[in-house]
Formats: C-alpha cells, structure tokens, sequence
C-alpha cells in the first residue's frame, strides 16, 4: 500500500525497487506499519470522517 503514489525519479526509484524484489526467487512479502492512512473516497467512508495524508 503506497499513501501517495511517487512522482518523477522517485516514481523510478520505487518502480526498479519493486521490479527487483519481485524478479528475487525467494521474496514473499515486504510490509510495515502504516505510517499515515491513504486518503481516498473509499477511506472517508470507512473512517467515517474526513481523511488526510500525513
């Protein structure tokens, strides 16, 4: 899950970091805390409120 989708070179950044865990044989999963939660139509109405990106 990615808040804000990245723009221009960190756009490229991510991308070639996806593309080489994903092509790695032996990677599953990569995943963290939720550091802010995405703020999107379906968000509000699961929140109940308005949402915003930290």
């Amino acid at each position: 899950m990615i808040d804000a989708p990245p723009r221009g070179e960190d756009a490229l950044r991510l991308w070639d970091a996806v593309q080489t865990l994903g092509e790695w044989g032996g990677f599953a999963e990569l995943k963290r805390t939720a550091r802010s939660f995405p703020d999107t139509p379906m968000s509000s109405k699961l929140a109940r409120t308005e949402t915003t990106v930290r």
